[in-house]
């Protein structure tokens, strides 16, 4: 279900807003109703609009803008058709489902259900494991020993707030190098794809490949991805998005493990953690 939630949710509130704005426009009465309905219904698909058109690489945990613009919609078309003793309750129940479908986007869609992780705790050791490179050559995890690390799991092109935060990743490589920190970029989608983003981006940025989600599942940070319509030629397993900073040593020193897509650490959190443990390279 939830692979074609987003985008049939924003197409009905599309939908939605414009019937309400021809109710506005066509009707005798209850126009206020018409237009609150409309507001209601607004948020998604401007929301859709922005991650379109725009590098979003975080949002607040449960939009409380887009929740209270949504909901006053519909307390105003509520009021209006009470108040007014008006037969016609098709502008309050537009707003009403444009405000459900919203919610279920913040509290449902938006989130994985995750549970805390007993192999990413701070001062564990990081597994070994296996990646591929793009060059098809296996990488051990233990090679990256003697420097601090950033793994970065991202769950590939398709989603939006993957594709800003590997790019705002990016922007901060100098950063992270004058620090001696290795940035290893991780994701289950098909080379191809890896190749695509990595061709967008400036920095030097190494990337890797789990294929098959095996690391991902070793790791207990799989998922069965919810790929939206129209987002061919991805594989349909990989990692939730997982940010993983290790010391010189492979000890653990932070582990995002977000239980919302839409939420992700800013490379100032993890920066700073390396600075003040004095993780540098050896």
């Amino acid at each position: 279900m939830k692979s074609y939630f987003f985008v049939t949710a924003a197409a009905i509130s599309t939908v939605l807003v414009l019937t309400a704005i021809a109710g506005a426009i066509t009707g005798n009465y209850d126009r206020l109703a018409w237009f609150a309905a409309a507001v209601a219904n607004l948020p998604l698909p401007l929301f859709w609009l922005r991650l379109k058109f725009a590098r979003v690489p975080r949002t607040s945990r449960d939009l409380p803008l887009l929740i209270f613009v949504s909901a006053a919609g519909t307390i105003v078309a509520l009021w209006q058709v009470l108040l007014t003793r008006s037969a016609d309750w098709q502008p309050a129940a537009i707003a009403v489902a444009g405000t459900a479908l919203l919610l279920l986007y913040v509290f449902w869609y938006s989130r994985f259900g995750r549970v805390p992780n007993a192999r990413l705790a701070i001062r564990n050791k990081l597994p070994e494991f296996t990646l591929t490179d793009l060059e098809g050559r296996q990488v051990q995890a233990s090679e990256f020993l003697g420097a601090p690390t950033v793994w970065v799991f991202y769950r590939g092109n398709w989603d939006p707030f993957c594709i800003a935060q590997v790019h705002e990743i990016a922007s901060r490589h100098a950063d992270l190098e004058k620090l001696g920190v290795q940035l290893n970029l991780v994701s289950s989608q098909p080379e191809d794809r890896v190749r695509e983003l990595a061709a967008e981006l400036a920095a030097p940025l190494r990337f890797l490949v789990d294929r098959n989600a095996e690391v991902a599942n070793a790791l207990d940070i799989a998922e069965r991805h919810p790929i939206p319509p129209g987002a061919a030629g991805y594989t349909a397993s990989g990692a939730m998005p997982t940010t993983i900073v290790t010391n010189a040593s492979g000890t653990i020193l932070f582990a995002d493990e977000t239980d919302n897509y839409r939420v992700r650490p800013e490379p100032d959190i993890y920066i700073s953690i390396l600075r003040r443990a004095g993780a540098v390279a050896q």
